[in-house]
């Protein structure tokens, strides 16, 4: 879906938006994680935590996964 929101965005710049659900980039996080491209998944993260409409904190997958990158970047407070 992005690699074609990407492809219509680059062909008609004047067309409408296409709307792509939130839980997208949530589990396009997830697959880089299961990857271990830790930083396209803490960029995926932030995307689906950045979206207003989401209670991303009642997601309990989105924390753990979003725990795991912060703890591989040793980005967490003691």
């Amino acid at each position: 879906m992005l690699m074609q929101m990407q492809k219509e965005k680059t062909e008609d710049e004047s067309s409408k938006a296409i709307s792509i659900d939130s839980k997208t980039y949530c589990k396009l996080g997830h697959f880089h994680l299961l990857l271990e491209n830790y930083s396209k998944a803490m960029s995926a993260y932030h995307k689906y935590y950045n979206d207003a409409e989401t209670n991303h904190w009642k997601d309990a997958n989105f924390l753990y996964g979003l725990g795991l990158v912060y703890f591989h970047f040793n980005s967490y407070q003691w």
